[in-house]
């Protein structure tokens, strides 16, 4: 009993986290003029941050927005990854491989209007909406033992 309140209690607090960050992104994008080259992020997830830290030459200090827009590849299958909550930053991104995480929500990923490579597959992903708008995508792969809700996209690409 203990545990499944446990479990319950932080399903309730990841998802209040996860929100609180939608709203962050939402207001800083919406003040955008306002917020410099050189703001700090932070990364829900410390797997992504570790990733992008590699992938920067950066094992320590902080990551800027500056830092993620000079990223334009990121390969970080299998690395245990469920938030993309500050991936939004990386407007420069042309290649991003996500294959093997546990991410479900891919709405960070929206924007990257230069997104050119994208691998989602075996991903626990629920809707695939937010990718619609990545309307510069060459190569996309969602295949997924889940069966995500695809549709969306693929109604946008034909």
């Amino acid at each position: 009993r203990t545990s499944y309140r446990w479990r319950i209690t932080a399903g309730i607090f990841k998802q209040a986290l996860r929100t609180l960050a939608h709203v962050l992104v939402l207001f800083a994008t919406s003040f955008g003029g306002i917020l410099n080259a050189q703001t700090t992020l932070l990364f829900p997830d410390p797997s992504l941050e570790y990733a992008v830290r590699l992938a920067l030459a950066k094992p320590t200090g902080a990551i800027t927005t500056t830092d993620l827009q000079s990223l334009k590849q990121l390969n970080t299958s299998w690395s245990g990854i469920s938030d993309l909550s500050g991936l939004e930053w990386a407007t420069n991104l042309s290649s991003l491989s996500l294959s093997n995480n546990l991410i479900a929500d891919p709405w960070p990923l929206a924007g990257l209007s230069v997104l050119t490579n994208l691998n989602l597959s075996r991903n626990p992903i629920t809707n695939c909406a937010p990718l619609a708008q990545l309307t510069n995508l060459v190569s996309l792969d969602l295949s997924s033992p889940h069966g995500a809700d695809e549709s969306h996209v693929l109604e946008h690409k034909q």
